[in-house]
């Protein structure tokens, strides 16, 4: 009964996995002995059967040769007993792996074998494996596998190089990938197919080998470089172990191009070791196509500018070779210059470095210079003399960075102050001495204009100070020698602390660490402790005013502290020499005294100017009665000026608002010298209709010497777009005039009023607009008076001074969300500044500008754009504007002297800057000669910018400049700005001229009459429908607006439509009761992060893109973006469609988020210009047969002057073929582009043929044509006729070739008609009853490339009659061919002859026995029916069975006249007997 039972009881279910494998194994054999009784048991069928084993079959699938694979075989023990399973996997050299041979199997375990599979050989592999159970049950499974070869397979079979015109590499560079499909490491190594010997490779592959991981792929590059060959095609092949090899096919071309040096050799003469000199190289292109060229780095000491660029056909690129020896030899070298597309030039270089003779001598020609011992706060000086004995000019540097209480002075013994511009190792600089730039300043080009470091009041490089305000570093000189002269200064000790000094005078070669002996001196000073000790050993006055007859002369005085710190009693004299012509000029009051130790004592020093002029007193200070040594020296000095109105900045600069915006600024002016005055003013030109300037005083407009300071405020306002720089005329009694000049713009456009916009969107505005037709308004949230200079006030950059005095009522709140200091208001607008002009968004203009307008890129704006002297800007504008500005300069004449030249291109930038006036540009605050390269800023004379008022009289028509001391005042004059400011003026400028241009040429374009009527989508031709464009003089809701012009209008629009039109029906609906957002676009700046309405014009102008932005896909695009991840990724699916129609650009999704309004807007216009150019221009219809070629070809015009490039793209179906993919058309002629096609498949075949232009304006645009074609069978599908009688099938196998170039699996289909002809018959009327006459039971057919197939056919008519019927085998994935069969249907033959016999003319009877059914169509209909058997149809069966089973009607015709009978027979429904006729 327990056996019953065990046999009733279920087997236990186990689930073996194969791919995993047990870790854990099992003793090999039993030890213990229970273990080696149990595994020598004999089992019985039915514990046999507890021992579960699986899987029974391995299979392997296909793997590749030499790889390793493993499965796992399991035997679970269900018995109560040990187990010995005994695997023999020794039996083929492919299963040697496997491993354990056997394993004791516990009762209730799991043993797992792991049967391992390594081939060596391509094969089928099939083996039994015979294991047993305790060494006497035999049981199997079966290992299956398929070894095939190493597959690596290629992303490209071929491979395109074309260089993009606006990219100056020499270069290309191209990924490929390697992919592996099998399951084993894959080794490869590249060759060339047709190996040569040749130096020059113009393709390289990198890594040239490797290997490829199982299932994996790697990435390589392969480089092409054309060298002088202007076309290359090479075959590379990818050689595989134990694998088949890959070709892929490079095809290389480039414009040829043709470049000379216009020098044959380069000598640059003697050189002193350490300065630079510069010579210049042209190259000139010679060809007729733009040239590439890049540069190889040459030896140390010798650069080269630029090293790469582009050149116009017929042009020219100077090259700037800068020599900079660090030692004394001869140098020689080659400039090798690789044109692309062409042959190298070499240019032999020539220069010889030498030490100057130059020597340092003193009076006394000492080796030692010893100073006499001085008192701490006193001043000794000797004199040195740098003497040049050679021909070659000596550039020295004295370096005191270490030792700052040494400084150097003329010969007058006055300070040296003028600070060095430019490199101060430039011979070409000025001779004299000055003081160079601190060791830790960069102005290097990569440096962040952002970060500047703030400067000194006269434009000089401060000093740097520690904490107790004392200098911890001293000064570093420049020192230009001429050759044989002698430059004299003196060496200045000022001691600050009691010390011995030894050191040695650091006086060596600028740029090298060589130091003649002969400047070698030692230095020897002592600094004593001060026995008297004066607060200052120079009283500085400074400009002070000359009392005007009639008035008290009140004289202007310093307090002056002398302090003994000796332990004995002073006797000090202050000894002014009575012979001195100054002596009434300064009064020193007491001039003697004795003092106490410890004590002090103040010494009153009066100045009294008696003219306009500077005056300087040296006073000899004496201790005790002995004069005959001076103890130290008391310098007085000071300036004459009349009395003056001074103002706080050189000039007022309101901020840019939009129009109807108030722009209000305060600034403050100062008394210096009046004693009381009430200020009048006088608004420049009078009418204040000219400019809409107002002037207040908001504490009144008196001056008095206890309130010398007054604000006033300035404000302006307009609502037309407006800019000015005029003269704001102040007057005093006298009606002395004081001018400051003030400059105002007021626009509405993003180009010009960023600033505003950028800096208000903390404190708050608002862009809004009162219906759907009425215009986008800006609206301040506050009225703000600002305190501080505006976008344009390029000064604040420069310094960042205190103010005179905190004015908290009157300071601005425009920049306050970036303010940090309550005294220091232009550090908010500096950072703002920095923002809104930074690096970053020139960088972007730079790239909008190479990608459509600039024939010859740039790859700075400011350096680039500056170094052409112009030629990029005048190329600008005659893109934009079609013809070219005036006062154009010629290259080729500009004066050879450098002062000339760049006066010559000074007055270019005049005229230009003029024209862009004229034409509507926003200017005023822009100067030319910010325009210029830093070196040719630095070769104009320095600007006469004043900080004091414009003192004018009726007297003195001309201009008195002023000085001041006024705190927060700064007199740039006479020097000329550093490298790093004059940097921020140069971006600012560059800047916005381009931004003017742009404004007033490009945007300008986007009017109403060509937005209303041309490239309208169907989206844009809806609306223009319903809100009847076509009557319509302008778009009510772009016009009146204050901050956005309507060209800037009409693009928000084109944005706003097409969005609506595509995402406004997938938002969710609004609430009920609540009306939906209005989803219509006010802005360029958060309106257009999430992505959605570039995606909608994207779609709308190039339809094919529209699965890039499937919301309904895992990654597609986001429909409601939250996170700033999903608004990334949004933008990332924008720029890769963008990029996949060929309008490349360099953005990153980053990028876009990071955009302000201005390049945003820069980036729809980009859109605007070239997304039309995508709604195709016509169709172009390829009419012909199936399999033969259809060729069509376009004619292309190029009218312009220019050279018009275009990039050729197809979308869809690649079955249309392009030879060429870019067009380059020369001006003025005319290119014809063929498109063929050979298509495998009947149905229409589309696609777009897109010619890309590289540029957009009057140059040239992009072209879509649509490609269809209207193919037909007729010519190509075979013919086979057949006949046969009605109601008998004729069975045809038909011969199906592949002549494709894979293997196919065609769906068959089949149209079939009856023919009508002049004769009819009467079964046409039961016609619709019958079935159709031609069939296959086939509807699929396999074959092989190049093979052959059958397809059986049969035709059954049922109506007499001429047939034709068109077999079509389809493969989408291969192609589809036709065969035609022509059928006749034949009457079928008599079933019963009658014989009669009968005298001529004598009638008679004949009885024809009609049968129930037609034997020959009940014969036909089963042959119908086993048609359907094979389907098991029975629906159909049973139809045409009822054609014989329901009443039937016939009709009866007599084929001999002596014949006659009734016309028709009609058989009953249950009617079993024959009807009989006459």
């Amino acid at each position: 009964a327990k056996d019953d039972d065990a046999q009733l009881r279920p087997r236990k279910r186990h689930k073996f996995d194969e791919n995993r494998t047990i870790k854990k194994k099992f003793k090999v054999q039993p030890t213990t002995l229970n273990e080696q009784r149990e595994c020598k048991m004999v089992l019985s069928p039915k514990e046999v059967s507890e021992v579960i084993i699986g899987p029974k079959v391995l299979d392997f699938g296909k793997v590749t040769v030499g790889s390793r694979n493993v499965k796992s075989f399991f035997v679970s023990n269900d018995l109560k007993t040990h187990v010995l399973v005994t695997v023999p996997v020794n039996i083929r050299d492919e299963l040697k792996e496997s491993f354990p041979s056997s394993q004791v199997v516990p009762p209730g375990a799991t043993a797992g074998f792991d049967i391992v599979f390594h081939s060596t050989s391509i094969q089928t592999f099939q083996q039994a494996i015979y294991f047993t159970l305790n060494d006497h049950h035999k049981l199997k499974f079966v290992v299956f596998a398929e070894v095939v070869q190493i597959d690596l397979t290629l992303s490209h079979d071929e491979m395109m190089f074309r260089f993009n015109e606006y990219v100056l590499d020499s270069t290309l560079t191209q990924p490929v990938t390697i992919t592996n499909n099998g399951n084993a490491d894959a080794k490869f190594q590249w060759e060339e197919e047709e190996p040569n010997n040749a130096d020059h490779k113009p393709f390289v592959v990198s890594p040239m080998s490797g290997t490829v991981p199982a299932h994996g792929s790697v990435h390589a590059d392969v480089t092409y470089d054309p060298g002088a060959n202007n076309e290359s095609i090479v075959a590379l092949v990818l050689k595989v172990e134990n694998g088949p090899s890959r070709r892929l096919v490079c095809n290389g071309s480039v414009s040829e191009a043709k470049c000379v040096m216009m020098e044959k050799k380069v000598d640059c003469g003697a050189i002193p070791v350490g300065c630079i000199k510069t010579k210049t190289a042209t190259i000139k292109n010679v060809g007729g196509h733009t040239a590439i060229f890049n540069i190889d780095p040459l030896i140390p000491g010798i650069t080269c500018t630029p090293t790469r660029g582009r050149i116009l056909a017929g042009s020219t690129q100077e090259l700037q070779l800068a020599f900079r020896p660090i030692e004394a030899h001869l140098y020689q070298a080659n400039l090798m210059v690789h044109v692309r597309g062409g042959k190298d030039l070499k240019l032999p270089i020539r220069a010889e470095a030498k030490v100057p003779q130059v020597g340092l001598r003193t009076d006394d020609d000492a080796e030692a210079i010893k100073f006499d011992d001085s008192f701490v706060g006193s001043c000794s000086f000797k004199l040195l003399h740098l003497v040049n004995s050679g021909q070659i000019p000596a550039i020295l540097t004295v370096d005191l960075s270490e030792c700052p209480d040494f400084v150097l002075a003329d010969e007058d013994k006055h300070l040296i102050t003028t600070t060095a511009t430019g490199l101060e190792e430039d011979i070409s600089g000025p001779g004299g001495i000055s003081i160079s730039k601190p060791v830790n300043d960069d102005d290097s080009e990569t440096s962040d204009l952002g970060s500047d470091a703030e400067g000194s009041e006269d434009g000089s490089e401060p000093r740097q100070r520690n904490l107790a305000g004392q200098q911890d570093k001293g000064l570093r000189y420049r020192i230009a020698v001429p050759g044989n002269k002698t430059i004299s200064f003196h060496l200045g000790f000022r001691p600050t602390v009691v010390d011995a000094y030894s050191f040695r005078l650091n006086i060596s070669l600028a740029g090298s660490d060589i130091s003649e002996k002969s400047l070698q001196r030692v230095i020897m000073a002592k600094s004593l402790k001060p026995r008297l000790v004066m607060s200052q050993t120079v009283v500085d006055f400074q400009s002070k005013v000359v009392m005007r007859e009639g008035t008290s002369k009140v004289p202007n005085r310093i307090l002056l502290k002398l302090s003994n710190e000796d332990d004995q009693e002073l006797e000090w004299q202050l000894a002014v020499d009575p012979t001195s012509t100054y002596r009434e000029i300064f009064r020193i009051e007491p001039s003697m005294g004795k003092l106490q130790p410890g004590h002090s004592t103040q010494v009153q020093v009066a100045f009294t100017p008696l003219g306009v002029k500077p005056y300087e007193m040296h006073v000899p200070v004496y201790l005790g009665r002995n004069q005959s040594t001076k103890y130290t020296e008391l310098t007085l000095r000071g300036i004459g000026s009349h009395p003056n109105i001074l103002f706080d900045r050189p000039e007022v600069v309101l901020p840019v608002t939009p129009l109807d915006v108030p722009s209000k600024l305060v600034f403050y002016m100062y008394n210096d010298g009046y004693e009381a005055l009430d200020v009048k003013y006088k608004v420049p030109f009078a009418d204040s209709s000219k400019i809409p300037l107002t002037v207040t005083f908001p504490e009144g407009s008196r001056l008095s010497q206890t309130s010398n300071t007054l604000p006033v405020e300035i404000s302006f306002c307009s609502s037309k777009p407006f800019s000015f720089t005029a003269n704001l005329d102040f007057f005093d009694e006298e009606n002395t005039k004081f001018s400051i000049p003030v400059t105002g713009c007021t626009d509405n456009c993003i180009f010009t009023n960023l600033s505003y916009t950028f800096a208000k969107r903390v404190k708050g505005y608002e862009l809004a607009a009162e219906g759907p037709n009425k215009a986008i308004m800006l609206i301040d949230k506050e009225e703000e008076i600002l305190g501080q200079p505006s976008l344009n006030g390029i000064e604040a950059l420069e310094k960042s001074s205190d103010t005179p005095r905190s004015h908290s009522q009157y300071k601005g709140s425009m920049w306050s969300s970036f303010s940090t200091s309550e005294d220091n208001p232009s550090s908010a607008h500096e950072r703002m500044l920095r923002k809104v002009y930074s690096k970053k968004h020139s960088e972007r203009l730079r790239v909008w500008l190479n990608m459509n307008v600039l024939q010859d890129p740039i790859d700075d704006l400011v350096l680039g754009m500056s170094a052409q002297c112009g030629r990029s800007l005048i190329e600008l504008i005659e893109v934009m504007f079609g013809r070219a500005p005036p006062g154009r300069v010629n290259p080729d004449r500009l004066s050879a002297v450098k002062k000339e030249a760049v006066a010559q291109i000074l007055h270019q930038y005049e005229e230009i800057i003029s024209f862009v006036k004229g034409y509507g540009g926003l200017l005023a605050g822009i100067r030319p000669e910010y325009l210029l390269r830093y070196e040719d800023y630095c070769r104009i004379d320095p600007p006469g910018t004043a900080a004091g008022g414009e003192r004018q009289t009726s007297a003195n028509a001309g201009a008195s400049t002023m000085s001041t001391n006024v705190p927060g005042t700064a007199s740039n004059k006479g020097r000329h700005l550093t490298e790093r400011r004059f940097m921020y003026r140069a971006m600012h400028a560059w800047m916005t001229l381009i931004f003017q241009i742009i404004r007033i040429f490009g945007l300008a374009k986007v009017h109403w009459k060509s937005f209303s009527t041309q490239h309208l989508t169907p989206q844009l031709k809806r609306v223009s429908d319903s809100e009847d464009w076509s009557h319509m003089k302008q778009d009510p809701s772009t016009v009146g607006s204050n901050v956005y012009t309507v060209g800037e209008g009409l693009l928000l629009k084109w944005l706003t439509v097409h969005r609506q039109a595509i995402y406004d029906p997938l938002d969710e609906p609004a609430p009920p009761g609540k009306v939906k957002e209005d989803t219509r676009i006010i802005n360029f700046g958060s309106d257009l992060m999430d992505g959605k309405a570039f995606a909608a014009v994207l779609q709308c102008f190039a339809p094919p893109l529209e699965r890039r932005f499937d919301h309904t896909v895992d990654g597609g695009f986001r429909l409601h973006p939250e996170e700033r991840e999903d608004y990334e990724h949004n933008m990332g699916i924008v720029l890769n469609a963008v990029k996949s129609i060929g309008l490349n650009t360099p953005f990153t999704p980053r990028d876009m988020l990071d955009f302000n309004q201005r390049d945003m807007l820069l980036f729809v216009m980009n859109l605007y210009m070239n997304l039309p150019a995508f709604i195709p221009k016509t169709t172009v219809k390829f009419k012909g047969h199936l399999h033969q070629e259809i060729t069509k070809t376009i004619e292309l015009k190029n009218p312009s002057k220019y050279v018009i490039d275009y990039d050729v793209h197809l979308y869809g179906s690649d079955e249309f073929k392009v030879k060429e993919s870019r067009v380059r058309m020369e001006p003025q002629t005319t290119s014809y582009f063929a498109v063929s096609i050979v298509p495998h498949f009947k149905k229409p075949i589309h696609s777009r043929l897109t010619f890309l232009s590289q540029r957009f304006g009057s140059l040239s645009a992009s072209m879509v044509f649509n490609l269809e074609t209207d193919v037909s069978y007729e010519g190509t599908a075979k013919v086979i006729p057949l006949e046969t009688t009605l109601y008998e099938p004729l069975n045809y196998e038909l011969e199906v070739e592949n002549t494709f170039h894979a293997n196919a699996q065609f769906n068959v289909r089949y149209y079939q008609e009856r023919l009508k002809g002049e004769e009819t018959y009467p079964e046409e009327e039961s016609s619709h009853l019958f079935p159709e006459a031609f069939w296959s039971a086939t509807d699929m057919v396999n074959v092989k490339k190049g093979d052959k197939g059958k397809l059986l056919v049969q035709f059954l008519p049922f109506v007499r009659g001429d047939y034709r019927c068109l077999f079509v085998f389809s493969d989408e994935k291969v192609g589809e061919f036709a065969v035609q069969f022509q059928g006749k249907a034949l009457a079928t033959a008599p079933f019963e002859k009658a014989f009669v016999q009968t005298e001529s003319n004598t009638p008679m009877l004949k009885e024809v026995v009609f049968p129930l059914k037609n034997a020959a169509l009940e014969r036909g209909l089963s042959f119908f029916a086993e048609r359907f058997k094979q389907f098991k149809s029975r629906d159909k069966k049973s139809t045409i069975s009822g054609m014989q089973e329901e009443g039937q009607k016939y009709a009866v015709l007599y084929g001999s006249p002596f014949w006659a009978g009734p016309k028709e027979l009609q058989q009953g429904e249950k009617e079993k007997k024959d009807k009989k006729a006459e």
